[in-house]
């Protein structure tokens, strides 16, 4: 089922003008590998592979931000949390996250670069060991757009954006190199995460 997805998600992106995999696309993507965690099955397994694919996202464009801010460790901190969440040494990152999404805050105002975008994903990325992806999947959409509240966006489409040095609504942006970011999601990053 996996593979019709994502080939149907391989399809759209090609199909799409900007090159960007919808909200909805991601979301049944996220739902094939298993309910979102609870209480009893936090990393339950489901829950590890959607970690590693936004932990994916983020390393995939990491070098963008230690070029662009290489006195910041934003998303160095955020990975670590990630990682001694996945390894049991911290139950609760909550206080790690509000610094670092301050932090992010704090830079995309003072310098708004596209590639502080990779300081949302990795954020967004540590959302998702603490809690999850955020689908139903009871009503899934794969028409679903993303919406516009900086908030609600997850790692990968953080990611997407400092791949493609833009938002989707910057002209400024490439959607050639908003096509390849999700091109490699949709295959190297997913079927890693899908071992």
């Amino acid at each position: 089922m996996l593979t019709e997805i994502q080939e149907q998600a391989l399809e759209a992106i090609k199909a799409d003008p900007n090159g960007h995999l919808r909200l909805g696309l991601r979301e049944m993507i996220w739902a094939e590998f298993g309910p979102r965690a609870t209480p009893d099955t936090y990393l339950s397994v489901p829950h590890r592979q959607r970690i590693e694919l936004a932990v994916a996202g983020v390393r995939h464009v990491l070098p963008l931000w230690e070029q662009r801010y290489p006195d910041s460790d934003i998303p160095t901190v955020a990975l670590s949390a990630i990682d001694a969440i996945t390894h049991g040494e911290i139950g609760d990152a909550s206080d790690t996250f509000d610094e670092l999404w301050e932090a992010v805050m704090h830079l995309a105002l003072e310098r708004p670069f596209p590639e502080v975008a990779v300081g949302f994903a990795a954020v967004q990325a540590l959302s998702t060991a603490m809690y999850d992806q955020f689908f139903d999947a009871d009503d899934l959409d794969a028409d679903r757009e993303d919406g516009d509240d900086p908030e609600s966006f997850d790692s990968a489409y953080y990611a997407s954006v400092a791949a493609a040095h833009g938002q989707l609504s910057d002209p400024q942006s490439s959607s050639e190199l908003r096509l390849n970011f999700w091109t490699w999601w949709l295959t190297e990053a997913l079927e890693a995460a899908n071992r």
